[in-house]
């Protein structure tokens, strides 16, 4: 099968999507390994500094500890417990253990670095504002030189090996609470309304986590005895098993930290979720998976934030957040911030374990195209005597309407047609033709898609041979009904854009009168690019499509 290897080397290099986010990121690159690895947790906390500019601080080495004694409880990994407190919480020592973990770690490890102190801001050259974390050791005179700057830890993150990987800042840049800003910054502020951007742009997969929304303090409290949003944190990371697997999860606890943080706060400290997906890319915090738990719904993009979601008639909450679903059907009931009245409800089917993202839900894509090259290799040596090879290439287009988990479409293909000289006086042309129709069943599992297609097609070949001498020819013709069944293997790199890879059987046998039986049966692969679309898609706002 000499024209399948180019195929099969293009499927194993095309699926690999790097992604990353910003103060909180979890990667989402799934990679196979053979066993569980290692647990890094880096807990820094600091309430005193040397710069008497910086106020101290009562809770956050407190909340440092906490966090280090919680992460990667009873986890099936190695947990790795490194803190960084106080007089130990300097710039110097904060980089040697970044460096050095980033050096250790594998494809198989976690990790998560957690960080409890003031926060800052200050310009860079080109005038534009950068987040800064304030160390033990951090100058005011010199607060880029001396202190951390989030693009760095942004960096760090993105290179890590660790399969998964995520960094929580319960500090803030605001200029209240946790958070001190020098007079000139101050002042540039106050000055340029907005200029903060936000912490990273969210590319495809990524997710973000934040104690505190944009230009809103991260505030202790001495009731809680420590920081907001790190006490509920905490509490969650110990119960809130939202779908019921064994495992906590770090959105699972961020959504009940975000509410209690809300409540307690009177809606002062508002802690942010942004994701487009979640499936195996969340973070374990404590506990292991006991099966695969209830479905899950999420609703991490901040284009429907302050929407609200009801799920079977009962309220869910309001967006960014995530909710169990019931096996099989749920009807989702979407709410605008002011109305009491559902702008429009969609039926979810959903499978155990299964993780939706809410933009497949509200944007369905019912019509699918998709540009696939197929190679094929014929079973019977005839085939090649009469066409001069076993192998063919085609180019093919399938047009289709989806309705999940199904798939029901047309294929197009030109007319291939073959010539060879099968004698030394005899020539050979033939031609085949197909459009078959085809019914796909798929289950999706994150950004991957597996299917079995099965196909039908009214298959015409035409074969004329002419004795290159003479002149004379016979021509001979059969139509039969062939059928076939693949194996469909997709990746989705954009919500509606996938790559797709597939391996198949055909069968059909021709009759050419004197000449006999032609047998038509062949094995197929291919590897495609396949759109999803929706012509009628717009905001959900502006008339939202009931299905």
């Amino acid at each position: 099968m000499k024209w399948h290897w180019p195929i099969l080397l293009l499927l194993i290099f095309s699926c690999h999507v790097p992604s990353w986010a910003g103060d909180v990121l979890i990667e989402t690159d799934r990679i196979a390994n053979a066993s569980p690895g290692r647990y890094y947790v880096i807990s820094i906390g600091i309430n005193q500094y040397d710069d008497e500019f910086w106020p101290d601080l009562r809770w956050a080495a407190t909340d440092a500890t906490s966090m280090l004694a919680i992460l990667g409880k009873e986890t099936q990994y190695e947990k790795i417990p490194i803190a960084l407190v106080n007089q130990a919480a300097t710039l110097a020592n904060v980089r040697a253990v970044m460096d050095d973990v980033a050096r250790k770690v594998t494809a198989r490890d976690i990790v998560v670095l957690y960080l409890s102190g003031h926060g800052t801001l200050t310009l860079d050259p080109n005038g534009d504002l950068m987040r800064v974390a304030v160390m033990r050791d951090t100058k005011k005179s010199n607060v880029t030189g001396t202190g951390l700057l989030h693009r760095e830890l942004r960096v760090w993150l993105d290179h890590l090996r660790a399969n998964k990987k995520m960094m929580i800042m319960a500090t803030c840049n605001s200029g209240l609470g946790k958070s001190k800003l020098t007079e000139d910054v101050a002042q540039y502020v106050r000055s340029h309304k907005g200029a903060l951007v936000p912490l990273a742009d969210v590319s495809e997969g990524a997710l973000i986590l934040s104690a505190s929304a944009r230009d809103e303090a991260a505030r202790e409290d001495d009731q809680l005895g420590g920081d907001v949003y790190t006490h509920f944190l905490l509490s969650a990371a110990l119960v809130s098993d939202r779908n019921r697997d064994g495992m906590i999860t770090a959105m699972e606890a961020h959504d009940q930290a975000k509410e209690q943080t809300w409540v307690y706060t009177r809606g002062k400290q508002r802690p942010s979720a942004e994701a487009k997906f979640i499936g195996d890319a969340d973070i374990p915090l404590v506990g292991r998976k006991k099966g695969r738990g209830s479905p899950v719904l999420d609703a991490y993009n901040e284009q429907w934030s302050g929407f609200r979601l009801a799920v079977n008639g009962r309220d869910k909450g309001t967006i960014p957040t995530a909710m169990a679903l019931n096996d099989e059907s749920n009807v989702v009931a979407l709410y605008t911030p002011t109305n009491d009245q559902p702008l429009a409800s969609y039926r979810v089917v959903a499978n155990r374990g299964e993780a939706i993202s809410l933009d497949d839900v509200l944007y369905r894509r019912p019509f699918v195209a998709e540009l696939r090259l197929q190679s094929y290799a014929w079973s019977d040596p005839a085939w090649e005597k009469l066409t001069g090879s076993a192998y063919s290439n085609q180019l093919e287009l399938d047009v289709g309407l989806s309705s999940s988990p199904w798939l029901i479409g047309l294929t197009l293909r030109r007319q291939r047609s073959e010539s060879a000289r099968v004698r030394p006086n005899l020539d050979a042309n033939t031609a085949f033709s197909s459009h078959p129709l085809f019914l796909e069943y798929g289950h999706r599992i994150s950004h991957w898609n597996l299917a079995v297609r099965a196909e039908a097609a009214y298959e015409t070949v035409n074969l004329n041979v002419q004795d290159a001498v003479s002149g004379e020819s016979l021509a001979f013709e059969d139509s039969k009904w062939a059928y076939g069944i693949a194996v469909v293997v997709g990746y989705e790199i954009l919500p509606d854009l996938r790559i797709t890879g597939s391996y198949g059987l055909r069968d059909v046998n021709w009759q050419l009168g004197e000449l006999g039986a032609l047998d038509g049966r062949r094995s197929a692969i291919g590897l495609g690019i396949q759109y999803r679309f929706d012509p009628t898609i717009r905001p959900v706002w502006g008339r939202a499509n009931e299905h």
